[in-house]
């Protein structure tokens, strides 16, 4: 692992919560919390695009991936040419059911009081049709992981943050009606995906001038890999975007925000190991077709490296949070949100080990420990979080998502112990890819 790597995977995390540390407070201020918690829940919801394409920019990655592990690199063009029209058919098909179930839920469960229901229905739509154009630059996004492509990510990146956040500001200016705040997210979607798209294509004619050919067998092991990969791309927003939305739905919007900011902080702290298991999945999975032993050594490196870093982060967050909040505010921070702060920052260590042990055990194809992982803990946290939400709101909605966490990496690290050990003196589980 490269510190040019490193260094392109952190910064293009980093700037765009720069960003948000920018433009947030402004937003807020400007729009109203009742406005800015729509907003807040449409950006959390986009993580259900990975649903739209049966997983198929996860496995874009893998088999993109394990190909330049081959130096098979005459492969990869007919990998992306097939995932591409995969993810097309998929994601539109997929967002004409989003949409339905979008426009009417926003006007039934949402609790808004000044928001007509126009504006949550065109809201739902501009978000329905962002949808697939999230789903297919995951697709090319993956190639560019493949490639280690970070520099050329992080600018896209960059770029993203910086419109997801300065639109609906700019936005807010002239109106603030929520469908045309929502927009916001449309555009800056589709122009990322366009970006996306150039950089994947310059990175495969750069490593083969083949045909690209739509492929069965390709086509075969992109589902086969990204069907157990959508059951957690399905079930995990939700147990993750959960705790907003029950407190959109049984509380009200307007407290969103007094969640949501101290979550955001938390959760973008995580870029450090954001940056990590970007640069992890490809190399592990190039890696697994060579010498898995190898694999796992460096797997357990990376945690170790992971642990040590986020431990710094977390604990000067715990102790420093209502500082952060406030400077962040520009007003002192509410004794609730600081409450929260502080218990979110005990959950980043666990929530690192569950990104590392995700990376290795998609890389070694085991996609069905982390979907079953995952549909268990549905049946555990949905009711968990709504009891907690009951009788503590903010701060219940803040221990359900710790507590999800510690659960999470117990379970994912002993997967992937078990995972290695049946790799044992076995041929390499990434040689499955070979065409």
């Amino acid at each position: 692992m490269k510190l040019t790597q490193l260094f392109w995977s952190f910064f293009g995390l980093l700037v765009p919560l720069v960003f948000a540390a920018l433009f947030i407070p402004r937003l807020l201020e400007q729009i109203g919390e009742e406005r800015f918690g729509v907003l807040a829940i449409a950006w959390g919801l986009l993580g259900w695009s990975g649903m739209l394409d049966l997983g198929i920019g996860r496995a874009t990655t893998k088999l993109t991936a394990s190909a330049i592990g081959r130096s098979d690199f005459d492969s990869i063009p007919g990998i992306l040419k097939t995932a591409i029209r995969l993810s097309m058919v998929l994601s539109a098909g997929g967002a004409v059911i989003l949409s339905i179930v979008l426009c009417v839920g926003a006007n039934v469960f949402l609790k808004t009081e000044g928001i007509s229901a126009s504006e949550l229905f065109f809201a739902a739509i501009a978000l329905s049709v962002a949808f697939p154009f999230q789903a297919l630059s995951s697709t090319y996004k993956g190639v560019n992981e493949a490639f280690l492509n970070l520099k050329a990510i992080s600018l896209v990146r960059i770029g993203l943050g910086a419109s997801t956040f300065a639109l609906p500001l700019l936005i807010s200016q002239f109106t603030n009606r929520v469908d045309f705040l929502v927009s916001s997210v449309l555009i800056s979607r589709v122009l990322a995906f366009g970006f996306f798209r150039l950089c994947s294509w310059q990175c495969v004619r750069r490593a083969s001038n083949a045909v690209a050919d739509y492929s069965s067998d390709v086509q075969s092991k992109l589902l086969v890999f990204g069907g157990w990969f959508t059951v957690s791309c399905v079930i995990n927003p939700i147990v993750a975007s959960m705790d907003r939305l029950l407190l959109g739905t049984m509380v009200s919007t307007a407290i969103v925000a007094t969640y949501a900011l101290p979550y955001e902080i938390c959760t973008q702290c995580m870029i450090a190991i954001g940056a990590i298991s970007t640069i992890a999945f490809p190399q592990l999975s190039a890696l697994l077709v060579r010498n898995h032993h190898a694999a796992w050594r460096k797997f357990n490196q990376i945690i170790g490296l992971s642990i040590g870093l986020i431990s710094v982060i977390g604990l000067a967050l715990f102790a420093l949070g209502s500082t952060v909040l406030t400077v962040w505010l520009g007003k002192p921070a509410s004794a609730e949100s600081t409450q929260v702060i502080q218990i979110l920052a005990l959950g980043l260590l666990p929530m690192t080990i569950v990104a590392i042990s995700i990376a290795y055990l998609h890389a070694c194809d085991r996609t069905d420990i982390t979907a079953k992982i995952h549909f268990a803990e549905l049946f555990l946290f949905v009711p968990l979080t709504v009891y907690l939400i009951q009788t503590e709101t903010v701060i219940g909605a803040a221990k359900a998502w710790v507590l999800r966490g510690l659960v999470d990496a117990v379970s994912l690290y002993i997967a992937s112990i078990y995972v290695s050990y049946s790799l044992r003196d076995t041929r390499p589980l990434a040689a499955s890819f070979e065409t």
